[in-house]
């Protein structure tokens, strides 16, 4: 369970900020006057993997080495023991262990979006979206080495130690309980590298802010063309850079995006594509400053100028309308962001946070829209609305989560 992955997953969800507010194909613009009112429940299945820089799947999760280096300084009495090993044998120092942990984590979210569209003229659409997020990160630990007091005991008895400390040190390692290990990781975590306690975290807050506008470039029967513009601001909570378990409900920066897109019609079949690009600003940001893109933790922090790749999001679908009332949709969405850059003091730590930034996300999606819009003009139904469910999934990416989503939406008409 790396800070990157939370990131990512930030990143991912993202995406479900409301686009399209139109009642028609793509390029479709709300009639001049005329307001839609949008909601929206998107919810994931456990997010517990994620495509790694090779594209292969891997579980979340920090290694905890329980060393010497480790324990010395969770109590005062860990501190007199390993400062007097070290000083007995560095051989002895340098080979003990309590055993290596693992800590899982696995999350679960989902998010409530709200919109308001309005029709300016029969070209122009502008609209807001407001996403509230609820999640839930869940943390297991499990033993993956075994500990070495019989060979630093070993080590120990060829040296010249005098027997009291031999003796007080097996009465403290008879005292630890090795049983109970979550006690012992919390003190490394908590007092060594001086992050908030490991365990279950649970949030619900706003994410990112969406302010967009869509005009209609085409006057076409059964095709037509759109650009979209859009500014998302910062307002969802950061990534605490003292809690390992947590993630952020946004970027936060401000991002500007210009969208293409357009499609045809041809009898029940419509083909649409679109093309998005993001620029993300730089901000500043207090971060760990990591020693190792090999060990997660960290005791420092510093501030850095993030500046976080920019994106392009593709997409490509066909929906078939079996009448003015029913339609089946399938979608092919790919999402690229380019590498991060970070500026500041630390050099070594710029290129660490770089690592592995870089995103790619290939999805499918599948779904199916209802509408009372054609019911509505021909009188036969009281309130104009559409509701749509849908379902998709990343089969393939670099540094990105996988997981399932299941989108239900519904827009009023007014």
């Amino acid at each position: 369970m790396q800070k990157s992955f939370f990131k990512s997953l930030a990143l991912a969800l993202g995406l479900t900020a409301i686009s399209g507010v139109a009642f028609g194909a793509y390029y479709s613009t709300l009639p001049e006057g005329v307001r839609v009112a949008v909601f929206r429940q998107v919810m994931t299945s456990t997010i517990d993997e994620e495509f790694n820089s090779n594209s292969k799947p891997i579980g979340f999760d920090v290694n905890v080495n329980l060393n010497a280096a480790a324990l010395r300084e969770s109590s005062s009495i860990s501190e007199y023991i390993f400062s007097e090993l070290q000083n007995i044998s560095q051989s002895a120092y340098d080979t003990f262990t309590f055993g290596t942990y693992k800590i899982d984590g696995r999350a679960e979210v989902n998010v409530q979006g709200y919109a308001f569209g309005y029709g300016i003229n029969d070209r122009i659409t502008t609209y807001m979206s407001v996403p509230i997020y609820n999640a839930n990160v869940v943390m297991d630990m499990q033993r993956t080495g075994a500990d070495t007091q019989s060979q630093v005991l070993q080590i120990l008895n060829g040296t010249n130690s005098n027997n009291q400390f031999q003796t007080t040190f097996q009465e403290f390692l008879s005292g630890q309980n090795l049983g109970v290990t979550e006690g012992l990781i919390q003190s490394v975590v908590t007092n060594l590298y001086g992050y908030k306690p490991l365990g279950s975290w649970q949030a619900r807050g706003l994410g990112d802010v969406d302010l967009i506008t869509l005009i209609r470039l085409s006057d076409w029967k059964d095709a037509g063309l759109a650009a979209t513009y859009g500014i998302t601001f910062p307002t969802g909570r950061i990534d605490d850079p003292d809690l390992l378990q947590d993630f952020a409900f946004g970027d936060g920066q401000t991002d500007v995006f210009a969208e293409i897109g357009g499609g045809v019609t041809k009898g029940h079949l419509e083909l649409e594509s679109s093309i998005r690009y993001t620029y993300q600003i730089a901000a500043d940001k207090e971060l760990r400053i990591p020693e190792s893109s090999q060990f997660v933790l960290s005791d420092r922090k510093g501030t850095f100028k993030e500046k976080l790749g920019n994106k392009v999001d593709f997409m490509l679908g066909s929906k078939w309308n079996f009448n003015d009332q029913w339609a089946l949709l399938g979608q092919y969405l790919y999402s690229h962001m380019g590498e991060a850059k970070y500026e500041s003091e630390y050099q070594n730590a710029n290129s660490i946070l770089a690592e592995n930034t870089a995103v790619d996300t290939h999805t499918a999606r599948f779904g199916v829209n209802y509408s009372t819009v054609g019911l509505y003009n021909r009188g036969a139904f009281m309130l104009p609305l559409q509701a749509s469910l849908s379902g998709q999934s990343i089969f393939a990416g670099t540094n990105t989560p996988t997981y399932t989503r299941f989108d239900f939406e519904v827009r009023f008409f007014f």
